[in-house]
């Protein structure tokens, strides 16, 4: 071994030597717990002996009083005092008073429930004569549901009939109006004049 190699090792002892002296005369007795987090394992309300030791008295056991807010052991305090509030407002109310309050909301809830089982029959029944409507309207389009699909055989023929369809309904109205338009024009008359001699008039 070299007198390189000697010096390094002598330094590096006298360092971890001089380190060991600062942590055994300091007043802190416990340095190294400041670098981690210390969680409790078990919740318990019973006091802790061995914990009063490792914190000099100041901790006589693990509760939930003492557990962090992130822990959420318990809830905030903002809830809590609202929960409160609401369990003394219960604990307020009489046996009879509420009993009477539960009868009034179930009265409510069944009215309500009610006009929304007949506002839904009464639109399924719209809805049906609706569907019956269109179904006598345009019987030749009843065949073909609207979700199944088509094939292209159909789909031609559906085409074809209602191109039928349409310039039939056409040639029709044409028709209509050509002979309204007839017989509403006057009539002519080729009346000709009685002084007017016929060519095989008698001789008197």
């Amino acid at each position: 071994m070299g007198d390189r190699e000697q010096k390094l090792l002598q330094a590096s002892l006298e360092g971890l030597l001089i380190k060991l002296n600062e942590i055994k005369n300091s007043q802190e007795r416990t340095p190294p717990l400041r670098k981690y987090a210390t969680l409790p394992l078990i919740l318990s309300p019973d006091k802790d002996e061995e914990l009063l030791k490792l914190t000099e008295n100041r901790v006589p056991s693990f509760s939930h009083d003492l557990v962090p807010d992130l822990l959420r052991t318990k809830p905030d305090p903002e809830v809590e005092s609202k929960h409160s509030g609401f369990e003394s407002r219960a604990n307020s109310i009489a046996v009879d008073q509420a009993a009477k309050q539960l009868a009034v909301i179930e009265k409510i809830t069944n009215g309500t429930l009610k006009f929304i089982a007949r506002e839904r029959e009464e639109m399924e029944s719209k809805a049906h004569s609706r569907s019956e409507i269109e179904k006598k309207l345009f019987p030749s389009m009843t065949p073909f549901p609207l979700l199944q699909p088509l094939e292209l055989e159909e789909v031609s023929n559906l085409k074809f009939s209602l191109h039928l369809c349409i310039t039939t309904s056409l040639k029709f109205a044409l028709l209509f109006i050509y002979l309204k338009t007839r017989l509403r024009a006057p009539l002519k008359t080729n009346i000709k004049a009685a002084s007017q001699v016929h060519p095989y008039q008698r001789p008197t």
